[in-house]
């Protein structure tokens, strides 16, 4: 049961995200539209509220929610930017790097080996990254790499996955000072209210026909959330993480399907590399 969560879970993102970048083609502001798809969510997520017993709540998760949400509105703004700067297929991809981002913080900060199998899982993700821009092999066996630092999509979905794995390591801190059930419940109305200035400064340029658009980008990431927590509460995290980032292939195909875009191949097959990496990054962290 809980592989069918954390999958509809995956899906329910990727959805998102190809509503969010539907809309984003209108021109509308990245940041209002993916402030605005937070916003739908809250009415979702808010209400948990009622349904669970409340934790004991003590300052240092307060203090750990107001650390996390500049970084959390920053990542939600450079995530739409990426959205509508570049094509999914070489955007979402990079969000497998947050492990990594997390194995380097533990191995700077806290003097952690990186365990073999870590060494083999970003070994999988930096060939997936390279098998991305494939075609860019006939300018050299740098193009690959190369052409990712000129997709500013690719670059702003890098930042991001190093920004999730700050607020990773927020997030639980703040579960362990509170609860999982709890600290979900209340970290999409936390961010939309830390984004409402910038939220709102774009509003005015956003038209019409594409609220319906973003209105169900909202409640796909309302839904994403709950499975997540209902998948969370059967089975251990790094199982969950695992099948829950299979949205970088249901990305990848809703970027063909949709928008058309090209290269299909190396792409999916740049993602299935990096997923596979960051499934092998991930238990060896659990390990």
């Amino acid at each position: 049961m809980w592989i069918a969560l954390a999958l509809i879970c995956a899906l329910s993102l990727a959805v998102s995200d190809s509503l969010t970048k539907s809309a984003l083609r209108s021109g509308a502001s990245a940041a209002s539209l993916g402030w605005l798809r937070v916003v739908v969510a809250v009415p979702f997520t808010l209400p948990i509220l009622l349904f669970i017993d409340m934790p004991e709540i003590d300052r240092v998760m307060w203090a750990t929610l107001l650390c996390a949400m500049p970084f959390e509105v920053l990542a939600m703004v450079l995530y739409a930017r990426a959205l509508k700067a570049s094509p999914m297929s070489l955007t979402l991809p990079f969000l497998s790097l947050t492990p990594v981002f997390l194995l380097g913080v533990g191995r700077i900060i806290l003097g952690e080996a990186i365990p073999a199998q870590g060494i083999v899982g970003i070994a999988l993700i930096t060939a997936g990254g390279y098998s991305l821009n494939f075609s860019h092999r006939r300018y050299g066996w740098l193009g690959p790499l190369r052409a990712v630092w000129r997709e500013p999509g690719s670059v702003m979905m890098i930042c991001v996955a190093l920004i999730f794995s700050v607020t990773a390591s927020l997030l639980k801190v703040g579960v362990n000072h509170s609860s999982a059930l709890f600290y979900a419940s209340i970290y999409y109305a936390a961010t939309a209210l830390s984004a409402l200035p910038i939220g709102i400064a774009g509003l005015r340029g956003i038209p019409r026909a594409q609220y319906a658009k973003i209105g169900g980008a909202g409640v796909l990431m309302a839904l994403m959330l709950v499975t997540n927590i209902a998948a969370l509460s059967m089975a251990e995290v790094a199982y969950v993480i695992s099948v829950k980032r299979t949205s970088l292939l249901f990305g990848v195909l809703m970027g063909w399907a949709v928008f058309k875009e090209e290269d299909i191949k190396e792409r999916l097959a740049g993602a299935a590399l990096m997923l596979a990496g960051f499934v092998i990054v991930v238990l060896s962290s659990k390990a």
